[in-house]
């Protein structure tokens, strides 16, 4: 996509340049994460909460492969860079959310965290005003950006989390969907 695009202003020359590259490392990480995961999951479980927690990282992970390409392909190409930091901003949160659900699944009621999740209606904001000046400094243009194309990834994700919940017939299944839902809430 990169080499086929015309550009004079050598600030977005190297902002491409950068987004073709966080591209490739998402590409990288979805194959690389399948490929673990889903060699995890050839093991025998006495746990099918265990089962159901690889079934999950493994759509997520498809679902972010998918989300990414879509944001990587999208126009206007100026704005690439901004939004591939959104993704990659989002990538780490939901890598966090994956580790944390090891560490925080036992001692809660699974219906009562379905039904916590499914109610779930505000997005959480997991970066700082203080992160974004960081990277932003003063442009408040990529900020807004950022923040609108990180809002809607957030609520792609909580929308695909609840749509798996509705059609799971495997409580198990929608408990691992609704902690991953209350744990991006954190």
């Amino acid at each position: 996509l990169l080499t086929t695009i015309q550009v004079v202003d050598p600030q977005i020359e190297d902002e491409l340049t950068y987004a073709g590259q966080m591209h490739m490392e998402n590409v990288f990480f979805v194959e690389e994460t399948t490929l673990t995961v889903s060699a995890e999951l050839d093991g025998d479980y006495e746990d099918t909460l265990e089962d159901d927690y690889l079934i999950s990282i493994l759509g997520d992970i498809k679902w972010f492969g998918e989300m990414e390409e879509n944001i990587y392909t999208s126009k206007p190409t100026k704005d690439l860079f901004v939004k591939e930091i959104a993704v990659a901003a989002f990538r780490s949160r939901m890598i966090e959310v994956n580790e944390q659900f090891v560490f925080d699944v036992l001692g809660f009621d699974q219906e009562y965290t379905i039904q916590l999740a499914l109610e779930k209606e505000s997005l959480p904001t997991f970066v700082t005003e203080e992160e974004l000046n960081e990277v932003f400094e003063d442009n408040e243009a990529d900020k807004k950006l950022f923040l609108e194309t990180l809002d809607k990834i957030i609520s792609d994700y909580l929308e695909e989390k609840k749509r798996v919940i509705m059609i799971s017939s495997s409580t198990e299944r929608q408990f691992v969907e609704a902690k991953k839902i209350i744990l991006l809430s954190y």
